[in-house]
């Protein structure tokens, strides 16, 4: 037995009497019966040698110990308590050992089905994440029918974002575990330059789709990873659908689409609009606001007839300067 149950106001209330040495020696006995899972030996030697009573004291005690606590049989020095737990321990224990084997049976099942289940979907193509619950490897096997296998990595080379809704492809790992592909001939596993790209219904999606990704490879590679990485910090996914607006957009705008993106990437646009690209370049090609001295400079000179520093320019109130205006009061005009 490497557990009992161990009672502390059991224990206290019948120890309390013992003293320190006596309580250590009581205790060794009561591991040593329960680990034996028998009776202490009779020959009083022998227990003081188990309990490691080495000193007279400690001999003393083992012998009070056994006196008070113990009673002598054929078979050794009993203890009751000691002989209903180990009763008890050793009825339960068949079958304690039938539920742990039960259970170690039972994992190891699981473990051949989960090492069927990856070897059957590699079969077809699918690499399942190595931590991918039972429920969710059967899932895809039982869909394995359902969804055409493609390769994406034609439409978009260098985009590193998630793949058009829509599409399987054999390198994502996490898109096979939700999508298994065709486990019908037709589709069976093949070399990486045996690869065949398989269109999903309807065909025109993949039409657009080729369009769109397809005119990233004439952007400039700079452009295009800043761009990429602005939309990921923006938490905005590169799809066919915002490529042909984008695109789109430029178009009315009068720009390529690398110039679209450059634009994106300069003022923080994870899209493109080509009213937001006509009012900054609106805004850039007017003339410059005049500054707050500026404006003060006209006010004044209108409601005084005098410009400071203009030849023949006089005051017409009287003997009013440009100090005696109150400043508050051009602040309050001025706005």
């Amino acid at each position: 037995m490497n557990y009992y149950p161990h009672h502390i106001g059991d224990h206290t209330r019948d120890t309390a009497h013992l003293s320190l040495l006596e309580e250590a020696v009581y205790r060794r006995m009561i591991d040593g019966y329960y680990a034996r899972e028998k009776p202490l030996p009779a020959d009083k030697e022998v227990v003081c040698r188990l309990v490691r009573a080495r000193t007279k004291r400690a001999r003393a005690a083992v012998v009070r110990i056994l006196a008070e606590f113990f009673t002598l049989h054929e078979d050794g020095w009993h203890q009751s308590r000691c002989d209903r737990e180990i009763s008890a321990y050793q009825a339960a224990k068949p079958a304690a050992d039938a539920k742990r084997e039960n259970e170690r049976e039972r994992q190891d099942r699981t473990r051949n089905r989960r090492k069927r289940l990856f070897a059957d979907l590699a079969e077809v193509g699918v690499i399942a994440p190595w931590n991918a619950t039972t429920e969710e490897l059967q899932t895809a096997w039982a869909q394995r029918a359902t969804t055409p296998v493609v390769d994406i990595s034609t439409y978009a080379t260098g985009c590193t974002d998630d793949p058009p809704q829509g599409l399987v492809t054999r390198d994502d790992t996490a898109t096979h575990a939700q999508h298994p592909i065709n486990h019908s001939p037709e589709h069976s596993p093949k070399k990486e330059e045996d690869k065949e790209i398989v269109p999903i219904s309807p065909p025109h999606r993949v039409k657009k789709l080729v369009t769109s990704m397809g005119a990233l490879h004439a952007v400039d590679p700079q452009v295009l990873a800043d761009w990429q990485e602005l939309r990921k910090r923006k938490r905005a996914p590169i799809t066919d659908t915002a490529l042909a607006g984008i695109e789109r957009e430029a178009a009315k705008a009068g720009i390529s689409l690398e110039e679209a993106l450059r634009v994106g990437c300069e003022f923080g646009w994870s899209g493109f609009r080509a009213e937001w690209f006509a009012n900054r370049t609106q805004a850039s090609a007017k003339t410059p606001r005049k500054n707050r001295d500026e404006k003060r400079e006209d006010f004044v000179a209108a409601l005084t007839g005098y410009r400071p520093g203009e030849r023949g320019s006089q005051p017409t109130l009287g003997h009013g300067r440009l100090f005696d205006v109150p400043t508050d009061t051009i602040a309050r005009c001025l706005d």
